[in-house]
């Protein structure tokens, strides 16, 4: 398949994940990171080890309750 070919199916995939229900979702955002992965010339596992540790790193960076507005420190 072309590179734009890749990134054409991979945008329709996330598209199409903004309607569906919880399940179906999940499966369509699994098969565009699949598309993604074969763009990027990686596997599929490697592409998703790299998502997992970017959030990682961004759960390790913030602050307990900074996101919630309703978060009230303890004292």
């Amino acid at each position: 398949m072309k590179p734009g070919d890749l990134k054409e199916m991979a945008n329709r995939c996330r598209l199409m994940a903004g309607t569906a229900d919880a399940f179906t979702k999940r499966r369509l955002l699994d098969l565009a990171s699949k598309y993604e992965a074969r763009l990027e010339g990686r596997s599929h596992a490697a592409k998703r080890i790299a998502e997992l540790k970017a959030v990682d790193e961004w759960n390790t960076d913030r602050q307990p309750g900074e996101d919630d507005p309703g978060y009230v420190a303890s004292s």
